[in-house]
């Protein structure tokens, strides 16, 4: 199948960006039946795209009955290092001021393997958040993500290189 974006990719795995048509689709392990929802496709792309970084489970988040938050916006995700979930953390909190919800990074109890932890990066929402507010929050995560990562990597190597200097 061609996608419908721009880069007319064959398979969608060009890369091209979490607007793409398909992208809730080609992002979940159950594409039929549960898409990625729409307003957490950016975040979920985002991860995806960062090496090192898998998702496996999203939700945009829900209100309840009487309008409040059931659940706020969250990505589950796998690390191939420790390391990666701690850079995740570092760039939400760098981003709070920007952000209308604190977002953190916690060990889900609820992991496949010990060997596989899974980590989830969440808003932590109360009674006063509103949900366009945290799922906007979702979307200034995403942008410039992985870039963001690899930036905020390189810097943590550089100092543990010049500590490394006596």
């Amino acid at each position: 199948m061609t996608c419908a974006c721009d880069a007319r990719s064959q398979t969608c795995a060009c890369g091209c960006s979490a607007a793409c048509p398909e992208a809730p689709r080609r992002l979940s392990s159950d594409p039929e039946r549960y898409p990625v929802e729409p307003r957490i496709v950016a975040l979920v792309y985002a991860v995806a795209a960062t090496d090192g970084l898998q998702p496996c489970w999203s939700c945009e988040g829900h209100p309840s009955s009487n309008g409040s938050l059931l659940r706020g916006p969250q990505v589950w995700f796998y690390a191939a290092d420790v390391l990666l979930p701690a850079l995740v953390a570092q760039r939400v909190a760098e981003l709070a001021p920007k952000l209308a919800t604190r977002w953190h990074v916690v060990l889900s109890p609820f992991s496949p393997e010990p060997t596989a932890p899974t980590y989830v990066l969440e808003a932590q929402v109360d009674a006063t958040s509103r949900l366009e507010d945290v799922q906007r929050d979702a979307a200034v995560i995403a942008d410039g993500f992985s870039d963001a990562l690899r930036q905020l990597a390189s810097r943590r190597l550089a100092s543990a290189r010049a500590q490394r200097r006596w």
